[in-house]
């Protein structure tokens, strides 16, 4: 009698250990189903934009430097969601990240449509500024959304006294955002004020052999570095001669 009266409060004690352990079973399938339809987009759209950029290149045909430059940056944002893939799904699944995970996914397969944009803004851009600076645009907000989408993750997930693997959550957030950015504006640097005339007469002295640089601004041989147009005048050649005779003497 006392040997039943023991089993029953032993079961009735393990009941909720059951439960919980059945939860947790369940709630793993949710979040396994979860992340295989958003890694399902994510290789997806990868291979979309991968192919996007290689026909708009190809079909964008002789281009200067600038234009191959953002190229590779849209091709560093596609690296970009892919590693932030990762890092959500590494954390909802050893760390158990669950709160606002469905929306995080949501928000971030959303967001890695855009580097769409900029690829293309790239095949058109050519020498037209306000279509580069739409393309800077564009992938501004690209890394303002990603840096967002990855904060509102572990914003959601943060405990009362941080840890380390939370630490390292937030580092690499952060890395991820800035290797971008610093990406980005490797490429976004040009020449500033009178430093396209001087590397442009240095390209002439290289392949034309003369200080002449009225057929390196005709053909827009300084487009490797400077993407814009430069309206030659007379008196920048005159002014330029007066600079380099000396020196030539």
């Amino acid at each position: 009698m006392k040997a039943t009266t023991y089993q029953r409060a032993n079961h009735k004690a393990n009941r909720p250990k059951v439960a919980s352990f059945r939860h947790n079973l369940e709630h793993r399938g949710s979040v396994s189903a979860e992340l295989l339809y958003y890694w399902a987009w994510q290789v997806s759209l990868a291979i979309l934009l991968l192919v996007t950029v290689e026909f708009l290149q190809r079909v964008n045909g002789p281009f200067h430097a600038y234009t191959r430059e953002q190229f590779h940056v849209v091709r560093w944002c596609i690296g970009t969601n892919l590693f932030a893939a990762w890092l959500i799904s590494t954390y909802a699944r050893r760390q158990l990240w669950s709160c606002g995970l469905l929306k995080t996914l949501i928000a971030d397969a959303l967001i890695s449509l855009l580097p769409v944009v900029p690829a293309i803004l790239a095949h058109l851009s050519g020498s037209t500024e306000w279509l580069i600076d739409a393309f800077n645009l564009a992938i501004g907000t690209f890394l303002l959304l990603k840096c967002a989408a990855l904060t509102f993750y572990v914003c959601h997930n943060a405990t009362y006294r941080p840890s380390i693997r939370q630490s390292t959550y937030i580092f690499a957030a952060t890395f991820l955002t800035l290797a971008t950015f610093a990406r980005w504006y490797n490429m976004s640097e040009v020449p500033q004020a009178d430093e396209s005339h001087y590397t442009l007469l240095t390209y002439s002295l290289i392949h034309d052999h003369d200080f002449d640089l009225t057929n390196n601004y005709a053909e827009r041989d300084y487009a490797e570095q400077f993407p814009g147009l430069i309206v030659l005048c007379r008196r920048d050649r005159w002014g330029a001669a007066a600079i380099i005779l000396p020196c030539a003497a």
